[in-house]
């Protein structure tokens, strides 16, 4: 449940803190002074979009908070699912902040999240009815999820929703083999010439870079072996005889001769030997690998060069290195196969596509048979609910019409349809244009459907507009029954139904430091009285109206 609201720097509100209590709660108060800015601030909390106006005017910044508790095992299971787990006290902190630019950072439990994160989570916490604004109600294509989740279809949803993904992959890849006898020649000729294209080359992985590297050696070739030829002769071999090698030899005998002597100039003299060898191999190496270049290097780095080429040109048509163009060879070589067999795999297609609609249509039927049982229900008892709120004539009926083929959602379309007043045809939900109708049948549907809801505050913005008298009250006894599972909070006009509530806030505004701002009371017994007689009767409140207001607040106690 809501447990408390802290709005600051929106519109007329400057700083609000609202706590909440369970049960009933009813918001009240004159024409602007601030109710429905309190549900804008809570719907921009929820994550609807919005824009920087919404801030107080002269301020930088706008925020709103709440605390979540008491949140049911379902719906916390949920928040899990979304890496949004309560706390050690199983409470959940959610924070929004406008900016002046229209920027907004969004905070659950101190944890930064996108918009899309706070939305879903919030859609778990807190639903808003207005009067037009339930488009799960008014909109025909909600109609089929309220139904699965009164006739408690999911499970059978989840598996049937497995078939047709599958349907759709495999109808998928039955399209992309038919084609015409023209077509299919057309495209046997585009991969059999691209597929020997790449062929002709002999190309093999890793041969590009190999060729970079010996175009590199071919292009240097005089300088390189200008240079090893310099270091064989002074280290290893010269006309002179007289090398580094040499020199490290005489040297080594040098200190070897006077080793007898200086015991210590032996570990060098043997180093100088080894010194000697290392040069001569050095030397011998180099030689070789210089003579691994070609005498006439203007031919080979031709023939490197043009090997190059086809690469370059290759590269070009299918890919961007060897790799992938093997790799596009590859999918070619499939591709043309496929077209080749596609007779035969399409009928190997078309035959498990008829076994997995077989499982479809088995899940799927059974999903039409829960369908048709529940809607039954479900009219009977949203029927039920409109003759307790004075709509006794008022036919509602859940229209299941087959589909030919199947959707996501199964092969049955639902429609909401209603007739107002007797002798008037059955028409669709969205087609009801009475706001005090919309607001009582908007009311019965979701007071029949909240069993089977797991949202914890259900907030009602003037559900009772366009009605009332003996109606206001029905509305309110069906409010605070309502409020048996669930916290129920209620903005209205009404005094029948703000005189069933177990709080009752009232919101007023009063000019502060030359501005004018909103401010929310907890109104006590006698405070009550005195808002339901302003309620029923404007600003001049007299004795009748007080004594009016009092009996009908003692006799809502019973309730």
């Amino acid at each position: 449940m809501l447990s408390s609201l802290h709005i600051e720097n929106i519109a007329v509100i400057r700083s609000v803190d609202i706590d909440l209590t369970k049960g009933f709660t009813v918001l009240t108060g004159e024409t602007g002074a601030g109710k429905s800015i309190i549900i804008d601030s809570i719907n921009f909390l929820l994550g609807n979009k919005t824009g920087k106006d919404l801030i107080r005017n002269g301020e930088k910044n706008a925020l709103v908070s709440a605390m979540f508790t008491d949140i049911g095992k379902e719906t916390s299971d949920k928040l899990d699912e979304l890496g949004l787990s309560p706390d050690e006290n199983g409470e959940l902190f959610l924070q929004r902040t406008l900016n002046s630019d229209g920027k907004t950072q969004i905070k659950i439990n101190g944890r930064t999240v996108p918009a899309s994160i706070l939305r879903e989570a919030a859609g778990l916490l807190i639903n808003i009815h207005g009067q037009h604004d339930s488009k799960s109600l008014l909109e025909s294509k909600y109609h089929i999820d309220l139904l699965d989740s009164y006739a408690d279809n999911g499970a059978y949803l989840d598996e049937y929703s497995k078939y047709y993904e599958k349907m759709n992959d495999i109808t998928s890849s039955i399209k992309s083999l038919v084609i015409s006898e023209g077509e299919k020649q057309r495209l046997t000729e585009i991969l059999s010439f691209q597929i020997k294209d790449i062929d002709s080359a002999k190309l093999r992985t890793g041969e590009e870079d190999e060729l970079i590297a010996r175009e590199a050696v071919l292009r240097n070739s005089e300088h390189i072996s200008k240079q090893i030829r310099f270091c064989y002769k002074a280290l290893c071999s010269n006309e002179k005889g007289v090398t580094a090698a040499t020199l490290a030899r005489k040297s080594a005998d040098a200190l070897s001769s006077i080793s007898d002597v200086l015991p210590e100039l032996k570990e060098y003299s043997d180093k100088l030997n080894n010194f000697a060898y290392e040069m001569e191999e050095i030397a011998v190496s180099a030689k070789e690998l210089a003579g691994d270049v070609s005498l006439d290097p203007l031919i080979e780095l031709n023939e490197v060069q043009s090997r190059l080429d086809v690469i370059h040109k290759l590269k070009r048509k299918y890919g961007s290195t060897v790799e992938e163009i093997l790799e596009y060879r590859e999918k070619r070589v499939e591709e043309l196969e496929n077209i080749s067999k596609s007779e035969e795999k399409i009928e190997e297609l078309k035959r498990e596509l008829c076994e997995v609609e077989k499982k479809a249509a088995e899940i799927c039927s059974v999903i039409t048979h829960r369908r048709k049982e529940k809607a039954e229900i479900l009219e009977n008892q949203v029927c039920e609910c409109l003759g307790f709120l004075e709509m006794p004539k008022v036919r509602f009926k859940v229209e299941l019409t087959p589909l030919s083929k199947y959707s996501s959602k199964g092969k049955d379309d639902v429609v909401f349809m209603l007739s107002a007043n007797m002798g008037e045809p059955l028409k669709p939900l969205s087609k009801i244009a009475s706001g005090g109708e919309l607001s009582r049948i908007m009311l019965s549907i979701k007071s029949v459907l909240r069993e089977k809801e797991s949202t914890g505050t259900v907030i009602f913005d003037e559900v009772d507009a366009g009605v009332s008298g003996k109606t206001s009250q029905k509305i309110g006894i069906k409010l605070k029954q309502t409020s048996e599972s669930c916290q129920v909070i209620c903005i209205t006009h009404s005094a029948q139904i703000a005189a069933l509530s177990d709080e009752h806030l009232f919101i007023s505004k009063a000019e502060n430091e030359g501005r004018v701002e909103t401010k929310v009371k907890v109104l006590d017994y006698e405070s009550r009285v005195n808002e339901l007689a302003r309620i029923m009767g404007g600003q001049d409140i007299t004795k009748v109206l007080l004594s009016s207001a009092k009996e009908l607040l003692d006799t809502s106690k019973k309730y």
